[in-house]
């Protein structure tokens, strides 16, 4: 099985400082989870860390058109649109503008989408962006979230792909738990948001290679 994960620095999570090129993420936790489980079977399960810090929609497509991969993915994932949405919120732009960059931004999402599966045999997973609710700068994010997060709901039922939501998941378990334990900053990910987000695509995997 070769996964080849897309997105930003969620994904990313620092992997070009790493010497396997996994990171310290999720993409590391399914690495070894892959490994312990499937010991005598290592060379099979190859994971390829493509994930950014900063990239947008855009910026994943213009590598993703770049990318020379000596092994075909069975599987690629995609997580991004949290820097689209704060280059939005970093202006003052109005509820109709806000509204065009959603749109401009799945136009941008379903052109990506069109394209790995049209290049590809792999099957496609679309992770959900998310955010959280402290620091309290990001509540005012969260509309604007949303529209983008219908925008990749429409893209994955409009080419039946599988959609993993994360957004009310993560949050609720911060609540439950401990907003620390589950992400650093209120973007990105700690230990434990890391290991949900891991266990989800082990879930998925199972689902997908399932006879």
């Amino acid at each position: 099985m070769t996964v080849l994960f897309l997105g930003d620095s969620i994904t990313d999570s620092n992997h070009s400082f790493d010497p396997e090129g996994l990171g310290t993420g999720y993409v590391r936790m399914l690495h070894e989870y892959y490994n312990c489980a499937f010991p005598s079977d290592n060379r099979k399960h190859l994971f390829i860390n493509k994930g950014f810090d900063g990239f947008t929609v855009s910026a994943v497509f213009r590598l993703w058109k770049r990318l020379q991969l000596q092994n075909l993915p069975d599987i690629i994932t995609l997580l991004v649109g949290i820097n689209d949405v704060g280059l939005v919120m970093d202006h003052h732009y109005s509820d109709t503008q806000i509204r065009a960059f959603a749109r401009k931004f799945g136009q941008s999402y379903q052109d990506l989408v069109s394209d790995i599966l049209n290049r590809t045999n792999a099957r496609l997973i679309l992770m959900e962006p998310f955010l959280f609710k402290y620091p309290a700068e990001y509540q005012t994010w969260l509309p604007t979230l949303s529209l983008y997060q219908e925008e990749i709901r429409r893209i994955a039922d409009l080419f039946h792909l599988s959609y993993i939501t994360l957004h009310r998941e993560l949050n609720n378990l911060a609540e439950t738990l401990d907003y620390h334990s589950i992400t650093v900053d209120g973007i990105h990910l700690a230990e434990k948001g890391n290991r949900y987000l891991a266990d989800q695509l082990i879930h998925e995997f199972d689902i997908l290679f399932t006879p």
